[in-house]
Formats: structure tokens, C-alpha cells, sequence
């Protein structure tokens, strides 16, 4: 199974400006052909949440590098939500369609880990989520934030299992760093993840993957966070004029136990 992101123009995460600047005293950095201009380009990441955005971050600035041609201006936004709107992002949830098949016809009740309240991130998995499970016998106790992160997605669980207690069946994080402080709320608890409490996740980092492998997550969808090289190559296309798309369809994985054991060897992230 596969979801699709659909990625709009070249600013595939974060903001992009792009300039292009004169080498000093004609050094070449990696352009080639003797072309002594570099493309300076401007990433405004909207922070560093997750070992999602860790993956991101740096799969952009290997992409832009200075022997790639590069001079790259970056900037953390630290996840506020008024520095983010530049950020453009869309994402299919694959992940709320697999607990709708699995659980659409049974009476289950489920919580939810939200990621930052007002980033397009969580308003697009929450959507999508509520989507699937809509018309089904899925209840949903309770959903809060947890900021993208394994810290505050810990202590929000923590409160889920004091309110709710053994009766929560199915828990969806926005990410899998959430999930993953979630993991020791539920074993402090007493109970079981990913048998006591089955979990869905986003992102598919490689610690998110090795729970998943080790049955304690049921079930991630990917957002690959490997863009660099797509943006880089976009950005020289428009800094020579070339016409490009309006937008860009990135196609992402989703992973079962089986096949996040058949991932992890070659998990990048």
C-alpha cells in the first residue's frame, strides 16, 4: 500500500527563496562547465521536532551543498505556528484507512496524539484519519497534542490511561516520536503496546520502524523525508529558466510488521 503527497511547487517542506550569486574570485563550487555562479537558496524548517525532521533537515542541506553549486541560508522556525506558513504540505493518511479495515466493525475505542496544533501537518492527518474512520463503529475518547514530540506524546498518554485506563483498544499518533513516548506510558502502565493497545503511527523513522518490527507499533505509514535531491534538482531547473510543475506527487510507503523487518536493513533514517 502506498499514500501520495502531493508536493506544491518547489518549497516541498519549508520556505524557498532562491537567488543566484557570482563565485568570489571565480571559484567553481561544483558548477561546471566553468560557470562561476552558485544558486543561493533560503530553507526555513519549521524546527526539529522529530527524527523525521532531523532526517529532512539534513537530507536538504546534503542536497544543497556548496560542491552541489549551492550557498544555502538555513533557518529554524522552532515550530511555531506563525513561521510556518510558508510550509506547504499535503499528505494522504493511509494509516487511517488500515485501522478502518481492521477495526471498522467492532466496537473500539481509540485516542489520538496529535502533532502541533495549527501546522498543516496535523490538520492533514487529522482530517484524513477522520475521514477513513467515518461511518464506523470507532470511537474516539480523546485527542490532544503532543507537539510532534516523544516528551509531551509520554505525557499526554499518561493522562489518556489515567481517564480511560485498559478500555483504550487503539492509539494514533501524528508521528512516530509521539508513539514512541507513548510506548513507555503504556508499559509503566502495565499493559502491553501493540497487543493491549494497538498503535498507528506517521513518518516511519527507524526507531519508529524497529517497534513496528518488534510488534509493539501495529502498523506506520511513511512520509519520506529523503526530498533534497528532487529539490535541488527542481531549483535548477527554474534558476535556468526551465518551465516545472505546478506540483509534485511523492509516493510513500506503508509498512506492517513483516515488511518493516524487510525495510529496516537498508532504513536510511
Amino acid at each position: 500500500m502506498k499514500a501520495k503527497k502531493i508536493v506544491a511547487g518547489f518549497a516541498l517542506v519549508g520556505a524557498i527563496a532562491l537567488t543566484t550569486a557570482g563565485c568570489a574570485g571565480g571559484t567553481n563550487a561544483g558548477g561546471g562547465g566553468g560557470d562561476d555562479k552558485v544558486i543561493t537558496v533560503g530553507f526555513a524548517q519549521t524546527g526539529s521536532e522529530s527524527g523525521w525532521r532531523s532526517a529532512n533537515t539534513e537530507s536538504m542541506k546534503e542536497a544543497f551543498s556548496e560542491a552541489n553549486g549551492f550557498n544555502l541560508i538555513f533557518n529554524a522556525a522552532d515550530n511555531k505556528p506563525e513561521a510556518q506558513i510558508a510550509a506547504v504540505r499535503s499528505f494522504i493518511n493511509q494509516g487511517g484507512k488500515w485501522v478502518a479495515d481492521n477495526f471498522g466493525k467492532t466496537p473500539t475505542n481509540l485516542v489520538v496524539l496529535e502533532g502541533t496544533t495549527g501546522s498543516s501537518a496535523a490538520t492533514d492527518r487529522a482530517a484524513g484519519f477522520d475521514e477513513a474512520i467515518a461511518g464506523t463503529d470507532i470511537k474516539v475518547l480523546d485527542s490532544q497534542t503532543g507537539n510532534f514530540t516523544r516528551a509531551e506524546g509520554k505525557t499526554v498518554m499518561e493522562g489518556f490511561l489515567q481517564k480511560y485506563g485498559s478500555t483504550i483498544n487503539v492509539l494514533f499518533a501524528h508521528n512516530d516520536d509521539m508513539g514512541l513516548g507513548a510506548l513507555d506510558a503504556i508499559k509503566a502502565a502495565g499493559l502491553k503496546p501493540g497487543t493491549d493497545i494497538k498503535i498507528v503511527t506517521i513518518d516511519a523513522v527507524k526507531d519508529g520502524m524497529t517497534a513496528l518490527a518488534d510488534g509493539e507499533f501495529n502498523y506506520i505509514v511513511e512520509c519520506n523525508p529523503l526530498l533534497g535531491d528532487k529539490v535541488a534538482d527542481v531549483v535548477k531547473k527554474v534558476v535556468a529558466g526551465e518551465s516545472v510543475d505546478k506540483s509534485y506527487i511523492v509516493e510513500d510507503q506503508a509498512f506492517d510488521q513483516e515488511q518493516a523487518k524487510a525495510a529496516l536493513p537498508d532504513r536510511k533514517y
